[in-house]
């Protein structure tokens, strides 16, 4: 009885650190993906001046962030 215990334990212990490390990919791949998406919008970026409201916009030149987003293996659409 307390060999099948043990047993049943260690699967316990098992599935927890798979869950675990499913979990961790998860995080790290949407960092990654945040990430890629902050170092493409910064490598070309076209700026805008309002100045009736006294702002300046700043957005990322559309085909150069989709092939820098490419490059690092995302497809995200864009609305340009």
């Amino acid at each position: 009885m307390n060999s099948q215990v043990k047993d049943v334990g260690m699967v316990a212990v098992a599935i927890a650190m798979v869950v675990v490390a499913v979990m961790g990919f998860m995080r790290v791949d949407k960092y990654l993906l945040i990430k890629a998406i902050d170092d493409c919008g910064r490598t070309g970026q076209f700026n805008k001046s309002l100045p009736d409201e006294n702002a300046t916009i700043t957005y990322p030149v559309g085909d150069v962030y989709q092939n820098c987003l490419k490059d690092k293996g995302y497809e995200i659409a864009t609305n340009q």
